[in-house]
């Protein structure tokens, strides 16, 4: 019986388009036929910038769990190429300390960065639309995040929880009409004193929303 392994996972069937899953010395991936999608890291390098190619095939998407656990990296780049970054991505990645994300990317998945204990910044772009639960959690020196979608992203529960206590997020507006709890994620107005969706007490939240002076 052909057997393939998707995102890790051996499945009884390969599904539509699968060609093969191959690795180098870098990264194991499934090959289909119009694209490449990373599943997994084999290399010791400290920064990694992963490419919009493999093989000539381009890049799409990164499996669950691919950098999970990759203690040694401190630096990745992820390429236009990719859409969406998926769950628990880079979870444990606790020497990380410079990430860019892709201006393509439009959503970024549950825990995807949870635990990166040394990440400090993230620049989030103007493509996300969405945000994962706990994509951020236990981040415990993430001190700025520059907010770029001038749309505020559909976001999930305590996506900044356990971050810095100086942490602050700038967004692209002259004017701010939401800011976020830091126990459930979700966006309230800053005139409230509790967080109609989890009870929190406003004047306890530890991210403050800040515009730095060059936007206009």
């Amino acid at each position: 019986e052909l057997k393939a392994y998707v995102n890790g996972t051996e499945v009884p069937k390969p599904p539509e388009g699968f060609v093969e899953s191959r690795e180098n010395k870098l990264f194991t991936y499934d090959v289909y036929r119009e694209y490449v999608i990373v599943t997994g890291y084999l290399g010791e390098e400290l920064e990694v910038v992963i490419p919009e190619k493999i093989d000539g095939y381009t890049v799409t998407a990164i499996g669950n769990k691919a950098f999970y656990d990759c203690s040694h990296l401190t630096s990745v780049t992820i390429p236009d190429s990719i859409t969406s970054i998926s769950e628990h991505m880079f979870t444990g990645c606790s020497n990380l300390t410079s990430v860019v994300i892709g201006d393509s990317v439009t959503s970024i998945g549950r825990y995807a960065f949870s635990n990166c204990s040394s990440l400090t910044s993230v620049t989030i772009p103007n493509s996300v639309t969405t945000i994962g639960n706990s994509a951020f959690s236990g981040c415990s020196n993430l001190q700025t995040i520059n907010s770029l979608p001038t749309t505020p992203p559909t976001i999930g529960s305590n996506i900044f929880d356990g971050i810095s206590s100086n942490a602050k997020i700038y967004v692209p507006a002259k004017e701010v009409f939401f800011m976020l709890c830091t126990r459930c994620g979700q966006s309230v107005i800053p005139d409230s004193r509790f967080c109609y969706h989890c009870g929190m007490q406003l004047v306890t939240v530890e991210v403050e929303i800040q515009l730095p002076e060059s936007v206009e």
